[in-house]
């Protein structure tokens, strides 16, 4: 028996696509949408019962992982930055 996909939440989908983006493509607008997506995914399927929740859970996770990084990086080069142009 093959498994349908009619009834995957958009939304789920288009979270962890945009997670999996944030980490190749596109650093902060794809990890930000992500996160939004998944948790709208996340409580649209808790109301009408569509599958997908991993996937939206997987979305948010890995977009929430990505930003922190990104952010901690831009952070660690400020600070580098900074304490370089003070020698």
């Amino acid at each position: 028996m093959q498994q349908g996909t009619a009834d995957l939440n958009p939304a789920a989908l288009a979270s962890f696509v945009l997670a999996i983006l944030g980490f190749v493509a596109l650093p902060f607008l794809g990890p930000l949408l992500a996160i939004v997506l998944g948790e709208v995914a996340m409580r649209q399927i808790a109301r009408t019962g569509q599958t997908g929740f991993g996937i939206a859970k997987a979305g948010t996770i890995l977009g929430a992982a990505w930003f922190v990084i990104a952010m901690a990086s831009i952070l660690l080069w400020l600070i580098v930055t900074s304490t370089a142009r003070l020698r």
